[in-house]
């Protein structure tokens, strides 16, 4: 629905409704909207077309290049830094499995610790 930030943290905000409505097209058709013409709630099936269309997922890209994007949440007892060192070489051994063009690359607070510590090498240049 939207974005929620907090510091420098962009969290998205999704919608659900519950799960026993989700399974059913027609609690959909059913659910009860604000009609700003009529200033009451009506169900949304008398202002919209409920129609089931299934369409691809959104393609991710980083630097124009399609991504799929794995995220890990850490908790307390490892660093950033820890967690790269430890899963690098695993990724490593399936990278050099994966066909031409396939390759991965490491992102989040490692790689913005990267990118701060390179600046500093090169100011100091």
């Amino acid at each position: 629905m939207t974005d929620y930030r907090e510091d420098n943290d962009v969290i998205p905000v999704t919608l659900r409704s519950y799960q026993s409505d989700r399974e059913d097209l027609t609690m959909l058709e059913n659910i009860t909207i604000f009609s700003q013409i009529s200033s009451a709630s009506v169900p949304l099936k008398q202002v919209a077309d409920i129609i089931l269309a299934w369409e691809p997922g959104l393609i991710e890209r980083r630097d124009a290049i399609k991504t799929i994007k794995v995220q890990a949440q850490l908790d307390n007892t490892v660093t950033a830094a820890e967690a790269v060192s430890q899963l690098r070489p695993l990724l490593d051994q399936y990278a050099a499995n994966w066909p031409n063009g396939y390759f991965f690359e490491i992102g989040g607070d490692a790689e913005e610790a990267y990118e701060a510590n390179a600046s500093i090498i090169n100011a100091r240049a």
